[in-house]
């Protein structure tokens, strides 16, 4: 889809009216925010609202990293998709469902795995990377991605009823809940060395 980026439509300026009405964000703020690309890696339990959020602000370019089918266990917590989506490939029904929330926006579908084979020719196309992934090897992978120049990396890790936030900010510190942490290069590598996490899925309560 072929986004004009330097102005706002008059159907997207009714839109998010309410954001351009704060001070803080106003015209030029959700400009920002619609020549932004996002690239979220899963679309489960921690992707899924996280898709609907950015698609709704007006994110210009978001990015979709899964490569498994919707299921109809994944509905009690994976609210993007619904009983008709099952069986379907969870890209592609992210995709459907976000286009239909907001038709201003580009969707790019990456329906395989993360490796290292393929992740910096998918991570150079976009400006943020968001983890929502659900097992250590891709998580330790994305950290891996952090020590390229370009990207900040942001981490949700849920366990049962249980979560964390982590984010890093290139050449500065990285943060974890209220506490800071001074990392040169390494988020997971520093608060959990491979060798001493159990490789498992995590299975997450639907997170509020």
């Amino acid at each position: 889809m072929d986004i004009d980026k330097s102005t706002l439509s008059q159907a997207e300026f009714s839109r998010y009216s309410r954001h351009i009405m704060i001070s803080e964000i106003g015209l030029e703020g959700q400009l920002k925010i619609k020549n932004a690309r996002v690239l979220v890696i899963g679309a489960g339990g921690l992707g899924a609202p996280l898709l609907l959020y950015l698609a709704a602000a007006g994110i210009g370019t978001i990015g979709i990293v899964d490569d498994d089918l919707v299921e109809d266990s994944n509905l009690q917590r994976q609210v993007l998709f619904g009983v008709s989506d099952i069986g379907q490939p969870k890209v592609i029904a992210a995709k459907n469902r976000l286009e239909a929330l907001n038709p201003h926006i580009n969707i790019i579908t990456f329906q395989e795995r993360l490796t290292s084979q393929n992740a910096y020719s998918i991570f150079s196309q976009f400006d943020f990377v968001a983890d929502g992934s659900d097992n250590f090897a891709t998580r330790y992978l994305v950290n891996d991605a952090r020590l390229l120049p370009k990207f900040q990396i942001y981490l949700v890790l849920f366990f049962s009823l249980k979560g964390k936030f982590l984010f890093s900010i290139i050449g500065k510190r990285m943060v974890r809940l209220v506490r800071t942490i001074e990392i040169c290069s390494q988020l997971h590598h520093c608060l959990a060395p491979f060798r001493a996490v159990e490789r498992r899925v995590f299975w997450v309560f639907c997170p509020v």
